[in-house]
């Protein structure tokens, strides 16, 4: 009986094992899970949220504004700019350039799961 006790003992642990790896998934999804929700065409303003919050268009800046308490004013100065497309605000916590509001001239090079940033298109203005 000890061969027989310690082949179901394996065959537990290896049970065990396999619902662990199952329940990790949902906590540590793959790639292609993250990535899932992502916009398909980048340069398409409609795939967006308004906001999105958690994202940071990261380069193409046109100009940077500081000092500029909300997203929905960030997002009123792009709306005045003709050359703005897409903006990015730092939250004021921010380890970047707290409150900063970034114009931009495309929403290219997306970064995406950055609490530090909050994005929309030019006619993202509020909720």
């Amino acid at each position: 009986t000890g061969l027989k006790e310690e082949k179901m003992a394996s065959f537990k642990l290896l049970f065990s094992l396999a619902l662990l790896a199952v329940h990790a998934s949902a906590f540590f999804p793959d790639e292609e899970t993250i990535n899932a929700g992502s916009p398909k065409n980048m340069t398409d303003p409609k795939v967006w949220a308004c906001p999105e919050f958690g994202v940071c268009f990261r380069t193409t800046d046109i100009y940077v504004h500081h000092d500029i308490d909300t997203w929905q004013e960030c997002g009123q100065l792009c709306r005045n700019d003709r050359d703005c497309t897409h903006w990015t605000w730092d939250i004021p916590r921010s380890y970047y350039e707290p409150k900063a509001c970034w114009l931009k001239s495309s929403d290219g090079d997306a970064s995406f799961a950055d609490g530090n940033c909050i994005s929309g298109s030019k006619d993202c203005l509020s909720c």
